[in-house]
């Protein structure tokens, strides 16, 4: 084989190694586990840029690391940038793990429906296991009559929070009573803030809580 050839199949080589790498990356999300408490940790969505430091300040992990978990049992600093804002997140932890967790189990319901169906729609609940402080959701989607290519939905969660969105639109009531919203999409209420994204040309939904304090 000739040297353009080795450099041909060495380019190749590391292109199928990017696509793994960053097809890795976007299926999975971030989980800060901040004691050994029940339901004390938080998550973010794929794609979400963070840092963690020891007591020295040394970079010690960060979401361009190959490792899916790193165990604290000392103090560290960990700073997380969210992408739905300019500011970071900053967690001091001393007993607790960062990991980087496989997302597919958040959509398994949406592939498994899409097997048996001809239109990709219907009705998903997700386990309090999964999303932060256990706060649970039912989600609806359905075709829009606007554009079929495109999807609306709803969301109830457990907590008595409604939410829809139609077409562009996206409202959030609790006790018939509208609430605050922000961006794509902060709720704000009295329990606390539920960060929520919806891809009307997929369904696909990320969403987060943050409890008041």
């Amino acid at each position: 084989m000739n040297t353009k050839q080795n450099t041909f199949t060495s380019l190749v080589i590391l292109i199928l190694l990017l696509i793994s790498y960053f097809a890795e990356a976007q299926n999975t999300y971030l989980k800060i586990t901040l004691s050994d408490q029940k339901n004390d940790y938080v998550s973010f969505p794929p794609n979400t840029k963070f840092e963690l430091f020891d007591a020295t300040d040394t970079k010690v992990y960060s979401n361009s690391d190959r490792i899916d978990m790193y165990k604290i049992d000392t103090m560290h600093t960990l700073v997380v940038y969210p992408s739905w804002k300019d500011t970071t997140d900053t967690f001091k932890i001393t007993n607790g793990k960062v990991e980087q967790v496989d997302n597919s189990a958040y959509f398994k319901a949406l592939s498994e429906h899409s097997k048996n169906q001809t239109n990709n729609y219907g009705a998903y609940s997700y386990d309090e296991t999964q999303f932060t402080n256990g706060l649970t959701m039912k989600k609806i989607i359905y075709p829009s009559a606007v554009n079929p290519e495109l999807y609306n939905a709803t969301f109830e969660f457990n907590n008595g929070i409604s939410a829809s969105y139609l077409d562009g639109k996206f409202v959030a009531t609790l006790n018939n009573k509208q609430l605050q919203v922000e961006g794509h999409y902060l709720i704000y209420s009295n329990y606390g803030l539920i960060k929520l994204s919806f891809r009307p040309s997929n369904g696909e939904t990320w969403w987060v809580f943050e409890p008041k304090e």
